[in-house]
């Protein structure tokens, strides 16, 4: 069920395409960032194809919430589209799509997550998604 309820977050990342990509798809890149706030980031399975499955633990102190999905696009530096939701949730999983494209600045990474059920869920998403992407400079960072 698509509803109007849905979030976009672009960011402009000081570095080439290629390691831009790669921090969303290697394991080893995506544990240091893939986690709002003072979370650890542990992804368990990254199968980054057409019907590959991702779990990523998001350790925390109190708590450790999992994301998990399944991949449904994948073209490789350009586009990554997944479906999300939390082990253990029975909602309906939302869908992410992450574009990646050149600039004169480095690359800008779009990510678009729709199909959520209401307004709040969304909200609290979008600030989820605010704090993982916020991260993201720091990988490239001298």
């Amino acid at each position: 069920m698509t509803t109007a309820h849905s979030l976009r977050i672009s960011s402009i990342i000081k570095a080439p395409r290629d390691k831009v990509y790669a921090a969303w798809t290697k394991p080893e890149i995506l544990s240091k960032w893939f986690a709002p706030g003072p979370r650890n980031p542990h992804p368990e399975v990254l199968d980054v194809r057409p019907g590959g499955k991702y779990k990523i633990v998001m350790k925390g102190e109190e708590d450790s919430p999992v994301a998990v999905g399944e991949y449904q696009d994948v073209i490789a530096g350009e586009k990554l589209v997944f479906t999300w939701g939390w082990e253990g949730d029975p909602s309906q999983p939302t869908l992410v799509t992450v574009t990646f494209a050149d600039t004169k600045d480095g690359t800008e990474v779009v990510l678009v997550h729709e199909r959520f059920a209401n307004a709040e869920t969304c909200e609290h998403h979008r600030l989820g998604w605010q704090a993982i992407m916020d991260k993201m400079p720091g990988l490239f960072a001298a």
